[in-house]
């Protein structure tokens, strides 16, 4: 991970993922699984070296159409499963965002994004950091 703080980013492609996040609300939980060919290779990094794992918080946006990711939730990681080839995350939705709101253009599904005062639109305010560590 950069020097500069961070904040990991899970990018759905499904508007279904948005929808069941919103119809479970703050404090329930739920999970994602990424391929590691689809990950930050940062990401990947961090979660090898157990500097991201329980308690790191992150965000889920669903990625529109036509590329643009819109925040949909603050997440805290409850657990993080690694088989080999793919990561499963489980978490713990913190904060809904309304449809609508748009952040930097993705590279990777599974990503770090910009955290603190000067964080990407849509980021919460007053998110803590992310992990330190990694290149």
């Amino acid at each position: 991970m950069s020097e500069t703080s961070s904040l990991l980013q899970f990018l759905v492609k499904n508007s279904w993922v948005a929808e069941n996040l919103h119809s479970l609300g703050p404090g329930r939980i739920y999970h994602l699984a990424y391929r590691t060919a689809d990950m930050e290779p940062a990401v990947v990094s961090d979660l090898q070296r157990g500097v991201l794992g329980r308690s790191s918080p992150a965000q889920v946006a669903w990625l529109e159409p036509g590329g643009r990711p819109v925040p949909v939730a603050d997440v805290e990681l409850l657990e993080v499963h690694d088989f080999g080839a793919y990561f499963r995350f489980d978490f713990r939705i913190r904060t809904l965002y309304p449809y609508g709101q748009a952040v930097q253009p993705p590279q990777f599904l599974c990503r770090y994004v910009p955290a603190g005062p000067e964080a990407a639109p849509g980021t919460a305010a007053g998110a803590g950091p992310g992990p330190g560590g990694g290149s």
